[in-house]
């Protein structure tokens, strides 16, 4: 049976087995059937119809096609396949009721189908063929039907093969949002307990009868045992909760602040609270954060539980066992705001039948927060001897005995960590001051321990495990706390409170600390070493060395050595850039996150390193796929490499890929491992949730694809999903993503309406009454939906669309968005869909949207409706004139008659479209409108048409003249040749078209059709013509443009070539491409291409290259003049003008050499800006010098740019007269008056006000003086001279008459944003407003401007009506903005607010409404601002505004204020995913608190503590990764040492000097240092 047959008969397979699942009561499988075949494959081969074993679907279509092709001939193809489908259809609509009520009488069944619609939808078939193949697909379905329910096994074998995937799909539908399997919970909880039980307990027999007594026949309801530290209670509460009387219910939790439940009222509701779960058969429990919500909670949970105990036949009591409750985290600080004790959950009067026992020391006192009103009956438990055996004060005064037990026990309290018998050698001489203490008496000390007073811990040194040692309990760190300072305890043993120890144990040990920080300093000093102690490399070391709080221990452990050597001993990149992370924002948020120039210029070295690593973890996509596939990777490497990826958005996708690739391999068991470590590190990045949530619900849901789903997968699914979730939701993104995730999950795990929904729509349904109605947000929701019985949901997306439409706002987006739009909303809400329809104007556009929709309706199962707009759509398509247009619309036309089966129509109307393509006039147009009918057809049925236009089209590609002038028509041709199985045909016009005459270039993206080609020879065995099309488009890369040469094309090439052996050739393609990524990108393919076909060796040394080649970018010598530029300027600010020349003379000398510079036009501005700072300082024929290195056609160019910015130099400097004669050397005749107003510029500047004046007087064109004058009168403003600023532009408008004259009204903008920036003078604008009208000069403005103007001059509506009717998008946002600022300014605030509303956010916008929020600022609208700044969540748009708040606040006096800012914007880029992104946000932070510095005053210690959050912030944003020569600036003023050291480094170094080693890769322009160094 060919497989194309049973392909024309699947929909009716699916039905039947859909109406099987139906009658065994299996609703939500049945839905599912119709998805996918996961399902199927589940099911196949457990149906026994008629004898024979059945694949269900694929079986019931076999033996259809087997009947009816076998019984009847002369149908086509199309004919089979339109019967099928609509009599699968008819199926889908049949009730169980109107089944049963046909009985099995197979001819029964046909007529309750005819009566449901078939006759119908077969009198609407075009002709008898097509009828007839309907009556007979319709009989054979009906006799199907009937046999399958006439075997009772198979409705039993159904039942039963889908029970196991039906349970774990009703057990993930019954599960709330976020919460764990209770099972699981209490499973845990059991092992925690059996770890702290002793096996066997002795000698406790009277106190177990004791506790039975209690819980048994006592009145009183709390048991509270209390006996002092090492007395055994933990081992009595764990024999007693796990071998409970019997008939009794135990609920426990074991308080320890490490190897127990936990030691928070947190951990106590979770695990107290699954375990009274349990009780109920609920089957999974929640976490609930809030305090009191807990409250609440867990009382009511436990009311239940004791309820269901004592409703029992033999009613139960319910006891709650609590151990070590003295060790409860509120004692460590009950004072603090929102401390909570565990026994502060317990309700005030306990349930009947709870009996509460606890286990404490003596003291401290009870929680002072406890409502329980029950009375305790205190019970002193005797000191067991077996647990004194363990830690007893004799063995204490054992271990004192030894003359080193004191320091030994003070160093490893004091140490926060583990110390080798080395380290503590080192440390006991250091504290003594000897040269030595022999290590076999440390070693004797710690080996002879008794019982538990030291524990052993094994720490990596290099490639080896060495011992080390910890404290053993608290009562051994006590004892040590007492022998060091016994004054402090005196004889008694009574100093029982939690805080005291707390605040004690800091006081006592803070000397061995000293010793400490004194010893690693000692021992970095000979620098960083294999000798290094490795306690000096951890963490524990490093809090105590910035505990310390002096700059030297800070930048003694911040050092690249430092990393180096974890590097070296752990193996692992991702644990180093862990380390530097925590360790560097660790000192960025000290002393108040203000850091010094020293401790600057260690970050700067790390972060050097940091940026190292982390370019050689970068992301390849299929790398780490290969490496598990193929190579076999261990899941620990694999985790490393994971982790090392420093892009969030890149180690989502990785672990994604890493878990598609172990599970392709058997590896299941790794997954929760993999997805925890790393989901872990990413659930707190906001615009990752939807992602990481899309991602649980494909690895963890039960879909239709899970058919194999074991119990034990399940298990593993649900307590990942559990684990994430709930971190998942602490911060929600915004409505209609949470949405878009909820009904996702929801779609996979159920299809039909049931539990879960209910569960999702009562938690989410504000979440869809405020979908919003934006076309992105709706068309993802909608895609879920369609097909799904949601009443609800889909009430709310059709309210949504009714907003959108209302507004507008749909009908502006593009054809495709509209389309896909209605064609969803159609499946939806048909009477909805066809009345929004009916406002497109445009016949074309309103025909291929129904057309769409027409689709779209029939696969969902409305093909009535469908039918009925069809007609309306071929009405719509005959009125379109334009013949490209109108070809197009018919075509879409045709599909959509084939989908509601009128075959004979469709064939009619695509003749007709390809009768109207031919008449199109201009070849060229004709063969592009050809090749989209052909296109839209190739998926059809419609033979004889597509072939008719595959002869049409390749008459016309012999017609045409120029075809490589057609680049992307001729590619886009092949690629449907390739679709439609035209392959001779491909390669032929390929080789007429694509070649060309000799030398001629194309483009790389033509291969994507010849590799289809290939392909295809491949899999029907023509080898020999695939090799030659594969050959040929070898040939089509190797003629292509470089720039074409892409990752995307060249895969696909790699791919052909190795299916025809050419390997040598592959390796050559993916070495062509210039650009790393997509090279290594490239690389990679072609060694997975490798490994398939057996060569895993070469693969391996592929895939090696792939890597290798990333860790050298590409240089833009254009771009890196740009930075340069910064770095001149900043210098000679500095006063360095030395440095400045030199590195300026480098800048111009490494660009002049470009071959492409005569065609840059961005050229002579960067020579000006690399030069523009050193005009003012050195001579005129020193700038001139580097000038001179540049040659040929733009030489000219840049040379009048900077004679511009000479001139004015001169002038400021009071030589006019060498002004004038600079001015007059300017060749570029155009730039003379930029000159003349630059020398203007000058003399205001300096004071020489009246010489600015005459000299403007003197300028005989009205353009260039209006253009003057206005330049005099901002200076004068801006100096606060108002009055004479105000003469002058009266000035500059009286002579706008002369203006309109001459036909030079360019210079007015320049008047008109000059005069508007300053408020003083706000009365001359309704006075310029009329003028500029009167004269009919608005226009000279634009739109945008006149718009500004007038709101200016507060006529808002005209202002707002000029902007309204602009049309280009961008300028009509930058007039929205531009009219709000004009409207703060006069004081129509909350308008504006509401006006700049309407604007979406994005980077283009974002420095214009950063613009808006300074306005409000300066206007006094303080909390407007933060809350127009806070309810926009665009980092761009944030790091703008809060700069300007920062300064303004400051400017203000509001310093504090201004800081909380600071620390708020610092905190929230932490959520941020994409680094660059921080990375710019600091930059400007940054900068901002550099602003701040100038306007705080030079003896205020407040400038020094900006100077150090400047410096702090500027650290950060090396973090992230931009480049020091960003904020070049910013650097000099506040670290100039650094600074210097830069450049002399890694600019003006010798060769040999500049470049990095071997051992310290090239860092890149992305990371600190840039890649500057590679200038010389």
């Amino acid at each position: 049976m060919a497989a194309t047959d049973r392909d024309t008969f699947i929909p009716l397979g699916t039905s039947i087995a859909k109406l099987l699942l139906i009658a065994t009561g299996q609703g939500t499988l049945a839905a599912a059937v119709g998805e996918g075949a996961g399902l199927l494959a589940r099911l196949r081969g457990t149906l026994e119809i008629g004898g024979k074993r059945a694949a269900l679907v694929e079986k019931i279509a076999d033996d259809a096609a087997a009947q009816l092709l076998g019984e009847h001939q002369g149908i086509s193809e199309a004919d089979w396949h339109v019967a099928a489908r609509l009599v699968a259809s008819l199926i889908d609509r049949l009730s169980e009721k109107e089944r049963l009520a046909a009985g099995y009488d197979w001819e029964e069944l046909r007529r309750t189908l005819l009566a449901l619609g078939g006759t119908d939808l077969r009198r609407n078939l075009d002709d008898e063929s097509a009828k007839q193949a309907f009556d007979w697909v319709l009989e054979v379905a009906c006799q199907r039907v009937a046999d399958c329910f006439t075997e009772k096994e198979a409705l039993a074998s159904i039942l039963e093969s889908v029970e196991e995937v039906r349970a774990g799909i009703q057990r993930l539908a019954d599960r709330p949002a976020g919460a764990s399997q209770t099972r699981a919970v209490v499973a845990d909880h059991l092992e925690v307990v059996r770890d702290l039980a002793p096996d066997p307990l002795e000698g406790r027999e009277r106190e177990l009868a004791e506790l039975e007594t209690f819980v048994r026949g006592s009145q009183e309801t709390w048991y509270a045992m209390e006996a002092g530290m090492i007395s055994g209670k933990t081992a009595l509460m764990s024999s007693f909760t796990l071998n409970p009387p019997s008939d009794v219910h135990i609920v426990s939790f074991f308080i320890r602040r490490m190897g127990g439940d936990g030691n928070d009222w947190r951990s106590f509701s979770f695990v107290a609270g699954a375990q009274l779960a349990e009780i109920l058969g609920d089957e999974y429990t929640e976490r609930v954060s809030e305090p009191a919500s807990q409250n609440t909670e867990f009382r009511q949970l436990l009311r239940r539980a004791a309820a269901a105990c004592q409703s029992d036949k033999n009613p139960r009591p319910l006891v709650l066992v609590i151990d070590g409750v003295d060790e409860d985290s509120y004692y460590e600080d009950p004072d603090a705001p929102g401390a909570k004790s565990i026994l502060s959950l317990l309700p005030r009067h306990l349930p009947e039948g709870v009996k509460l026992v606890t286990a404490s020391r003596p003291n401290p006192r009870m929680p002072e927060d406890i409502v329980c009103n029950a009375s305790r009956v205190v019970v002193s438990l005797k000191p067991s001897p077996i647990a004194q055996e363990k830690i007893n004060q004799k063995d204490i005064e054992t271990f004192f005995k030894s003359d080193l037990a004191v320091d030994i026990g003070a160093f490893l309290a004091a140490c926060g960590g583990s110390l080798t018998v080395d380290e503590l050698r080192q440390l006991i001489a250091r504290r003594r001051h000897v040269d030595n203490v022999p290590s076999r008496d440390v070693k004797a000390c710690v080996d002879h321990s008794p019982g538990r007073m030291l524990m052993r811990v094994n720490v990596v040194f290099g490639d080896r495990e060495i011992p080390s040692y910890t404290l053993g309990h608290d009562a051994v760190l006590r004892a040590v706390l007492r022998e060091i300072s016994p004054d402090l305890f005196g004889e008694g043993n009574s100093v029982e409170d939690e805080a005291w120890w707390v605040r004690g144990k800091d006081m006592i040990l803070e000397p061995y600390r000293a010793v400490i920080r004194k010893w690693v300093t000692g021992r970095v000093g000979g620098g960083w070493d294999r000798t290094i102690p490795t306690y000096v490399l951890s963490d524990a070391c490093f809090d105590i060395m910035l505990a310390g709080g002096t700059e030297l221990s800070v930048q003694t452990m911040i050092a690249k050595g430092r990393y180096d050597q974890i590097l070296i001993r752990s193996g692992k990149r991702s644990s180093v850039l862990r380390k530097v992370d925590r360790d560097c924002f660790r000192v960025m948020g000290m002393h108040s996150k203000a850091i010094s120039v020293e401790t600057m210029k260690c970050l700067w070295e790390v972060l050097r390193l940091r940026n190292c690593l982390a370019r050689r973890s970068l992301y390849i996509p299929g790398l780490l796929k290969f490496r598990v596939v193929h190579l076999n990777e261990a899941r620990e490497q694999v985790l490393d490499e994971l982790l090392a990826i420093d892009s969030a958005e890149d180690r989502l996708k990785a672990v994604e890929e890493v878990v598609g690739a172990v599970r392709r391999v058997g590896r299941d068991c790794e997954v929760e491992f993999l997805l925890l470590a790393v989901l872990e590190t990413l659930v707190h990045y906001s615009e990752l949730r939807v992602k990481i949530a899309r991602m649980l619900i494909d690895v963890t849901g039960v879909d239709t694809t899970a058919s194999n789903l074991s119990p034990s997968d399940l298990k593993w699914r649900v307590s990942l999903y559990d684990h994430l979730l709930t971190s998942l939701r602490r911060g929600r993104s915004d409505s209609s993503e949470q949405s878009l995730v909820d009904v996702e999950r929801c779609y996979k795990i159920d299809h039909q309406k049931s539990t879960s929904y209910s569960i999702l729509w009562d938690n989410e349904k504000d979440s869809y009454a405020n979908l919003s109605s934006s076309t992105w947000s709706i068309l993802e929701v909608m895609t879920l939906l369609t097909g799904m019985d949601v009443p609800e949901w889909a009430q709310h997306v059709s309210d949504a669309v009714k907003r959108g439409m209302e507004e507008g706002s749909y009908f502006q987006q593009d054809e495709d968005r509209l389309m896909k739009l209605f064609s969803l909303l159609g499946a939806l809400d048909s009477e909805l869909t066809f009345k929004y329809v009916e406002k497109i104007d445009d016949c074309w556009l309103r025909s291929k949207v129904l057309a769409s929709v027409v689709v779209a309706m029939v696969a969902t199962g409305h093909v009535e409706e469908a039918q009925r707009w069809v007609v309306v759509a071929e009405q719509s398509a005959a009125r379109v004139q334009e013949l490209f247009h109108k070809a197009d619309a018919l075509a879409n036309v045709a599909i959509a008659l084939i989908s509601v089966g009128q075959v004979r129509k469709s064939e009619e109307v695509a003749s007709w479209a390809h009768m109207t393509a031919l008449r199109i006039p201009v070849l060229w147009r004709r063969l592009e409108v050809l090749t989209k009918l052909l296109d839209a057809l190739a998926d059809s049925h419609l033979l004889m048409q597509i072939q008719r236009i595959v002869e049409s089209v390749l008459h016309l590609v012999d017609e045409l003249e120029f075809p490589e002038d057609y680049p992307d028509l001729l590619s886009d041709l092949l690629s449907v040749l390739a679709r439609t199985g035209y392959y001779d045909d491909v390669q032929r016009v390929a080789e007429s078209t694509l070649v060309g005459a000799e030398g001629s270039e194309v483009i790389s993206e033509n291969i994507e059709p010849l590799v289809r080609v290939v392909d295809a020879l491949s899999v029907i065995g023509d080898e020999e013509k695939a090799k030659r099309v594969a050959k040929f488009a070898l040939s089509v890369w190797r003629k292509s443009w470089e720039w074409s040469k892409t990752d995307e094309s060249g895969v696909l090439l790699v791919v052909a070539l190795v299916q025809v052996g050419h390997v040598d050739e592959a390796l050559g393609v993916a070495t062509d491409i210039s650009d790393p990524a997509g090279r290594a990108r490239t690389l990679v393919a072609l060694a997975e291409m490798l490994a398939e076909v057996g060569d895993v060796g070469e693969a391996k040394l592929v895939s090696e290259n792939a890597v290798k080649g990333l860790f050298k970018p590409v240089e833009c010598p254009m771009d890196h003049a740009k930075e340069l530029g910064g770095v001149v300027n900043a210098m000679v600010v500095a006063g360095d003008v030395d440095r400045a020349l030199r590195v300026a003379k480098m800048a111009v000398s490494k660009v002049a050499e470009l071959e492409e510079i005569e065609f840059d036009c961005e050229f002579p501005e960067v020579v000006s800006d690399v030069t523009a700072a050193l005009v003012s300082e050195v001579s005129a024929d020193a700038v001139l010098e580097i000038i001179d290195l540049i040659q040929g056609p733009m030489s000219d160019l840049a040379r009048s740019w900077v004679l511009v910015d000479m001139a004015g130099a001169r002038a400021r400097a009071g030589d006019t007269d060498a002004a004038f004669e600079l001015q007059a050397q300017i060749e570029v005749k155009s730039l003379r008056p930029m000159a003349l107003i630059s020398i203007v510029e000058a003399l205001v500047e300096v004071g020489q006000i009246d010489a600015a004046l005459n000299f403007v007087n003197q300028i005989d064109r009205f353009v260039e003086r209006v253009e003057a004058l206005a330049s005099v009168a901002n200076a004068l403003a801006s100096k606060g001279l108002f009055d004479r600023a105000r003469q002058v532009f009266e000035s500059a408008v009286s002579l706008l008459d002369a203006i309109q004259c001459s036909g030079g009204g360019l210079c007015v903008l320049s008047l008109v944003a000059r005069l508007l920036v300053w408020d003083e003078l706000s009365d001359l604008v309704p006075g310029v407003v009329n003028r500029i009208e009167m004269l009919g000069l608005g226009n000279e403005l634009g739109d945008v401007g006149r718009a500004v103007l007038l709101a200016r001059a507060n006529r808002v509506d005209e202002a707002l009506g000029v902007v309204e009717r602009i049309e280009e998008p961008r300028d009509y946002v930058e007039g929205l903005i531009k009219v709000a600022c004009a409207m703060v300014r006069v004081n129509r605030v909350d308008e504006a607010i509401k006006l700049v509303g309407r604007i979406e956010m994005s980077d283009v916008v974002a420095d214009g409404m950063a613009e808006v929020v300074g306005v409000l600022i300066r206007a006094g609208a303080v909390s407007e601002s933060l809350n127009f700044v806070e309810v926009s969540d665009h980092p761009t748009f944030r790091s703008r505004a809060k700069s300007i708040i920062i300064k303004e606040l400051v400017r203000e006096g509001f310093r504090d204020k201004a800081l909380s800012v600071l620390e708020a914007g610092l905190a929230e880029v932490e959520g941020f995913a994409r680094r660059k992104e921080v990375a710019k946000y600091c930059a400007v932070l940054a900068t901002a608190c550099l602003d701040v510095v100038d306007l705080v005053d030079a003896s205020s210690p407040m400038r020094e503590r900006w100077l150090g959050l400047t410096r702090s912030v500027l650290a950060r944003s090396w973090f992230y990764g931009a480049s020091v020569w960003d904020n070049f600036d910013v650097l000099v003023r506040v670290a100039p040492e650094l600074a210097v050291r830069l450049v002399d480094e890694r600019i003006l170094a010798d060769p040999e000097q500049g470049t990095a080693p071997e051992s310290d890769p090239d860092l890149g322009p992305e990371g600190p240092g840039g890649d500057t160094g590679s200038y010389r």
